[in-house]
């Protein structure tokens, strides 16, 4: 997984839409500590898997359970993996 981000973005926020088990959102945060990565799922079973692959890397993301339409607050976004 690559992500390229806009050099004048402050705030770098990544948006993983579809994050199921964790998989890319722990290589977006082992490879790139600094961004902001937004984790977003339908099922909370998968997302649970991803909590816990999170705390045993030793990395830190917002999981959240349900879809894009669901958070108003993810309309600006410097990259989106899905």
């Amino acid at each position: 997984c690559m992500v390229v981000l806009a050099a004048h973005s402050p705030r770098r926020r990544v948006l993983v839409l579809g994050a199921g088990t964790g998989k890319e959102t722990i290589d977006i945060k082992t490879r790139f500590p600094e961004i902001e990565v937004v984790a977003v799922d339908p099922s909370e079973p998968m997302l649970e898997l991803a909590r816990a692959k999170l705390s045993r890397a030793g990395l830190e993301a917002d999981v959240r359970v349900g879809r894009l339409d669901d958070f108003d607050d993810l309309r600006e976004l410097d990259a989106v993996v899905m």
